[in-house]
């Protein structure tokens, strides 16, 4: 993929949450963490998701964010064969890791509840099998402020392009410094 697309895919792609809180905050760095579930493979239990993001551009009703964020999905479990004495068997669950770059556009509401919709690109990895593939995907959003530096979030990413993974539904909690 050449690097003005992925620039420009970086630009213009985003995850829903973090942005929206801080539209009406001069904080413009937020941390956040909270859980995801996968839509595509009903073999992909309920994740954990992780990250960070930066306001780039703050107006009174609109707000840009770039973000980054890390979940990992277990997957069913997979035997590995004897690992005591017979007939005891290991288990070892499989993971699906999820690395997303993106920006956001928020539209601030009343209350500080903001709506957000953006791009960005995906590196998706499934483990231990090392299946990997990048690909372009879109997220919508809603956040909602608890009190000036705390917020909600929750939002729909959609992954695009061929695999078994077509997104996730992340929520979570974050705060903004």
């Amino acid at each position: 993929m050449p690097c003005r697309v992925v620039a420009a895919l970086f630009l213009a792609s985003a995850m829903p949450h973090l942005l929206a809180a801080q539209a009406t905050s001069h904080r413009r760095f937020a941390v956040f963490v909270g859980a995801a579930a996968e839509i595509g493979d009903p073999d992909v239990e309920l994740g954990a998701r992780i990250g960070s993001a930066v306001t780039v551009a703050s107006r009174s009703a609109t707000v840009v964010r770039i973000e980054a964020s890390y979940g990992i999905f277990p997957v069913g479990p997979q035997a590995l064969g004897p690992c005591g004495p017979p007939p005891a068997t290991c288990q070892l669950k499989d993971d699906l890791r999820v690395l997303h770059v993106g920006a956001t556009l928020g539209f601030v509401q009343p209350a500080g509840v903001i709506w957000t919709v953006g791009a960005g690109v995906y590196d998706v990895l499934a483990s231990p099998q090392n299946a990997e593939y990048v690909r372009p995907g879109w997220t919508v959003g809603l956040t909602m402020p608890l009190g000036s530096a705390a917020f909600l979030e929750f939002g729909w990413h959609g992954i695009l392009g061929p695999g078994p993974t077509v997104g996730f539904l992340p929520f979570g909690f974050g705060v903004r410094f």
